[in-house]
């Protein structure tokens, strides 16, 4: 079973290997690695009270860390699977789990969204399977939305 647990600073090394794995680059908006600085005015973000960058969650799987979830302010979700733990279904899972999360409280009223490049099927799959319909193409990327349950 999945758990969603909110990011630690425990979590830091292994967003940042994450962020900075070559398929995960390739599949971002931003290609370019992240520094060691960047991501940590980006945790401490993710760390403040008022949460200025979204909800971020951590996926674990019996103790052991298997991707990241992250709502931003904007409703726009990102989803990161460690490199060793991809193909296991997790991703699915963690969508699932959020999409719960909004149902039934005051973001009811409100779309999830995701941009998601033209390449990356398995993030398609993923998005589609939890609800979310592609709205747009501009040849690079798919705009995905999941309308209010």
């Amino acid at each position: 079973m999945i758990w969603l647990l909110p990011v630690t600073w425990d979590d830091s090394a292994d967003l940042l290997r994450w962020r900075n794995d070559p398929v995960t680059r390739a599949n971002s908006r931003s290609t370019g690695e992240i520094s060691q600085e960047d991501h940590d005015a980006w945790m401490m973000a993710c760390m403040s009270p008022s949460h200025p960058k979204g909800k971020v969650w951590i996926a674990d799987v019996d103790g052991t860390s298997v991707g990241v979830i992250w709502i931003n302010l904007d409703l726009e979700v990102s989803i990161t699977v460690a490199p060793e733990h991809r193909g296991k279904g997790y991703a699915k899972e963690m969508l699932r789990q959020v999409c719960a999360k909004f149902q039934g409280n005051y973001y009811d009223t409100y779309c999830l969204d995701a941009e998601i490049k033209t390449t990356n099927v398995a993030s398609q799959y993923v998005f589609e399977q939890c609800g979310f319909k592609m709205i747009s193409c501009d040849g690079e990327y798919m705009q995905y939305r999941r309308e209010p349950a």
